[in-house]
């Protein structure tokens, strides 16, 4: 089976790290897969020079050399330009595919005017609503039919509000490699030497990512300020933007947090390491703290819970889905900044408490977002997508 994967500008964080394991750990005898960057110039950049077909070639953020995957490129076509969706198919006709693989809404349109081919799509993060009439449409096409996966329940609840069909409709649970507790313990000095840490330092507190309206960081440096009175040896540190798609607004986004701080009574609580990824960032963390108060993406979270790092947040539908409030995390409601001091100042006050809360955190990733069953749940997808383009031509001719 020849499977064709479409990333484009929309493709998030959490999407990508679901294409990264899935081609990670492809069996090549059994699936082809080939990546279409289906998009602008920030795609691109974020790809490194293009056009690519070597073998060894990255295929995204996060992904090692040696993928079984080819890479090609389209620039600067519109997503909505039915020429574009004409680019597609004569870009991949050579490939004679047999499933394309949508990673974003544009590529759900391109995808689902390929005809002959099985089509599966994957979204990992909300949508405005002018977005999900679009997702809705395509998937009510008889003669066309496509899948549509979501990486939580809660975002497969909010698409059946908006009426996307049950039946064509599933969960995946995103798969997150298990990494081990608080690493080396010279390697972690290291990086708290690197980000300015000295030894006395502590609650290490950071903030996910990723940048956007609903996650609230301004609640969580305001929660943090207020513990700061308490503990003056605690820090905050902010993941640093992304370099790829989505770099410039979640830039932006930064310089507004990092304003905010700066307004509050201790400037210096704030570290931005430009040069660090998220795991880094977990290495010398203490506590991992959210604030949304809206639906985000929660890729960064269940890797701060599989890294070991407790987790404060709020009590919103997509974090109550994987953590539950003195079980596997302490959660409070969301909008009140005070409250979720309190959790941090809990925490910080009784070192005790983290350890059942991390090892329950760290069983309930292990049991529910294991990396293989989440390849064999999207092989079993491939294979019921072709089988279903078979049947909708037979309907069709009788």
């Amino acid at each position: 089976m020849r499977v064709v994967h479409l990333v484009d500008p929309t493709t998030g964080d959490d999407a990508f790290s679901m294409l990264t394991m899935l081609l990670e750990r492809a069996a090549p005898e059994q699936r082809q897969h080939h990546i279409l960057l289906y998009g602008n110039v920030s795609l691109e950049k974020c790809f490194g020079n293009t056009p690519r077909t070597r073998a060894d070639a990255p295929v995204g953020p996060g992904v090692a050399p040696g993928s079984p995957a080819s890479v090609k490129f389209i620039r600067n076509i519109a997503a909505l330009d039915p020429h574009a969706w004409h680019a597609v198919g004569k870009t991949c006709a050579p490939l004679n595919p047999d499933i394309f693989h949508a990673w974003g809404v544009p590529s759900m349109l391109a995808a689902g005017m390929q005809g002959g081919c099985g089509a599966v799509a994957t979204l990992a993060a909300p949508l405005p609503q002018r977005q999900w009439n679009t997702v809705r449409s395509l998937l009510m096409r008889p003669n066309r039919p496509m899948f549509l996966v979501t990486n939580s329940k809660a975002l497969h609840h909010l698409a059946l509000s908006h009426g996307v069909p049950a039946q064509t409709t599933t969960v995946i649970n995103q798969g997150i490699a298990m990494g081990g507790v608080g690493g080396d313990a010279d390697a972690r000095a290291n990086l708290r030497r690197r980000l300015g840490l000295d030894a006395a330092a502590g609650p290490i507190i950071c903030l996910p990512p990723p940048y956007v309206p609903a996650a609230r960081h301004d609640h969580g440096l305001w929660a943090a300020g207020i513990l700061r009175e308490i503990l003056p040896g605690s820090r905050v540190i902010l993941p640093p933007a992304p370099a790829g798609p989505h770099g410039a607004p979640a830039r932006h986004a930064l310089r507004r947090t990092a304003h905010f701080a700066n307004h509050l009574s201790h400037p210096d609580m704030v570290l931005m390491p430009p040069n660090f990824t998220w795991q880094d960032i977990l290495a010398v963390s203490d506590i991992c703290l959210c604030a949304a108060d809206g639906p985000i993406p929660t890729g960064a979270i269940l890797q701060a819970m599989a890294a070991g790092v407790p987790l404060v947040a709020t009590a919103i539908a997509c974090i109550a889905e994987i953590a539950e409030n003195q079980f596997n995390a302490l959660l409070s409601p969301p909008g009140q900044p005070r409250a979720l001091a309190a959790r941090l100042e809990e925490l910080a006050a009784d070192p005790s408490l983290a350890s059942p809360l991390v090892d329950k955190a760290r069983r309930e990733i292990f049991m529910h977002h294991k990396p293989r069953v989440m390849v064999e749940q999207y092989d079993a997808l491939y294979a019921r997508a072709q089988t279903s383009v078979g049947t909708s031509a037979t309907e069709a001719q009788t």
